[in-house]
């Protein structure tokens, strides 16, 4: 899967039945896996899904269901949504998670790898969610906003209902043991304790 230095990260995956190398776009800010046209021996399925474009309009897209995907020894299957207007492939979060790609800026390029499990064993134990309450066992950062006067205004990222679903119990739990409490501030953040 490494690609060195690359003005954009691209990655090749095999797609479908007949295993169609496609190369695709890594766009952290993309949500799903997103084709051009449908891979070899994939049928389109009459469900549609709402996608947010990058111009921030809001339009319904089919999606290709169950649709194995290999990339070196990995293997899984997904749903694609087919969007023909894209300018490229898209490999979104949602495979970036599950194929478990990192992407490491390197002289104005990208390198893009599959962890390991030893890179599983250099991360710290304090960062894992247990379950449990969710206080890690390390000094919370503290940050001092220059002008608190001025409420800092960053357009968030809109949340798919997918999303919010699954943040949902999270959220729920997090609450219930008290590390989340409501809140009203001008920033409109959560108030952790």
């Amino acid at each position: 899967m490494r690609t060195e230095h690359l003005e954009e990260p691209l990655i090749k995956l095999k797609i479908g039945p007949q295993k169609e190398e496609i190369t695709f776009l890594v766009d952290t800010e993309a949500t799903r896996l997103t084709v051009r046209k449908p891979p070899q021996g994939c049928e389109v399925s009459r469900e549609h899904v709402p996608v947010i474009g990058v111009k921030g309009e809001v339009f319904q897209v089919p999606v290709i269901k169950n649709v194995q995907i290999e990339s070196d020894k990995k293997f899984g299957l997904n749903y694609l949504v087919l969007i023909p207007e894209a300018d490229n492939n898209l490999l979104g979060e949602d495979l970036i998670i599950d194929l478990r790609i990192k992407i490491a800026p390197c002289e104005r390029k990208f390198k893009i790898y599959s962890l390991t499990e030893e890179d599983n064993f250099k991360i710290s134990d304090t960062v894992w969610y247990t379950g449990k309450e969710g206080k890690l066992n390390i000094q919370p950062i503290s940050i001092e906003i220059q002008n608190p006067e001025i409420p800092i205004q960053v357009k968030q990222y809109p949340i798919s209902l997918e999303g919010r679903k699954g943040l949902k119990p999270v959220v729920e739990n997090s609450v219930h043991q008290g590390v989340l409490e409501s809140c009203v501030s001008p920033q409109n953040t959560p108030s952790c304790r």
